[in-house]
């Protein structure tokens, strides 16, 4: 993965699918086992919300990205190469986290 680890967007992208994929496992594994009883997915409203924010976080990540790719542009003289790559490393390792989860 080109993302480090480093950065809290990772870890907030993470800690959102494990939320969002442990309130589908509880309310897969708590359902109702009779077929003729009625499923209440009212539970499973908080894991919708956060499987659908796990794309949008990894938009977030590729807008933090290319800034810091254009922030480096402007204001690095220096090493500009590598500060460039690791912009644009944040853009597309946030997009593909986000959209993998």
């Amino acid at each position: 993965m080109i993302m480090s680890t480093d950065s809290g967007l990772f870890w907030i992208i993470v800690l959102v699918a494990l939320v969002a994929y442990a309130q589908l496992f509880d309310g897969w594994l708590n359902r109702p086992r009779e077929q003729g009883s009625h499923c209440d997915d009212s539970g499973l409203a908080l894991a919708r919300y956060f499987l659908a924010a796990l794309p949008l976080l990894g938009l977030l990540g590729t807008i933090m990205g290319l800034l810091n790719t254009f922030n480096a542009m402007a204001y690095s003289t220096t090493d500009f190469a590598s500060l460039m790559a690791g912009g644009v490393g944040t853009a597309l390792g946030s997009t593909q986290l986000g959209l993998l989860l």
